[in-house]
């Protein structure tokens, strides 16, 4: 059998929070479970959970890139955490207004998830760290924070818990992925996202 590969997401907030938070109090552990693989039996994977040819060589391709993603890598990479089987979770991590620096608040979460991504449960894996914001503000701004704030946590998990930078891909969606379409401007827009899709 082939090894499995976690390939998890990482949405970051275009100002204050995410909505969509864990109830109590976010731990490493609480990150754990949330996202750990579901046990499958042995040797069976539903056909709506593997990467196609192409889409195994993206992720491959990206891994550890320091280049700004395209367009279109970034369409597909949101096509492969959409999967069915993956698991995801929302934690608040603050940023300045218009800023990509890491505050205190957020040091907090991220040294949660930097001990979560270094348990067996969870290494190992390819990590793609991504920022996702609301509509207000101009579109290329948007695009171009959220990219400067998923680089900004991809460099605290490198430098702080010495995370592969190869198992990093960090890519920036401004509002290209509306959580709340029908509030475009709502909270929950802007948010920070950990999804968990096994890659085989």
């Amino acid at each position: 059998m082939k090894p499995i590969l976690a390939l998890v997401l990482f949405s970051f907030a275009l100002s204050a929070i995410a909505d969509a938070a864990p109830v109590g109090p976010v731990t490493s552990q609480s990150i754990v479970e949330a996202l750990k693989p579901t046990p499958r039996t042995r040797g069976i994977v539903a056909h709506e959970d593997r990467l196609s040819p192409a889409q195994a060589a993206l992720v491959g391709n990206l891994r550890g890139k320091t280049r700004a993603i395209q367009v279109e890598e970034r369409t597909e990479l949101a096509t492969i955490v959409a999967k069915p089987s993956v698991r995801r979770l929302d934690l608040e991590v603050f940023f300045p207004l218009n800023s990509a620096d890491i505050t205190p608040q957020a040091t907090s979460v991220l040294v949660q998830l930097g001990l979560a991504l270094t348990t067996a449960d969870l290494r190992g894996g390819v990590f793609v760290v991504s920022g996702h914001t609301d509509v207000t503000g101009a579109a290329a701004f948007n695009l171009d924070l959220s990219q400067a704030r998923a680089a900004s946590v991809k460099r605290f998990l490198v430098e702080k818990f010495r995370v592969d930078p190869s198992t990093l891909i960090a890519v920036g969606y401004g509002s290209e992925h509306l959580r709340n379409p029908a509030d475009p401007t709502g909270g929950e827009n802007r948010r920070v996202e950990i999804a968990n899709l096994p890659v085989f």
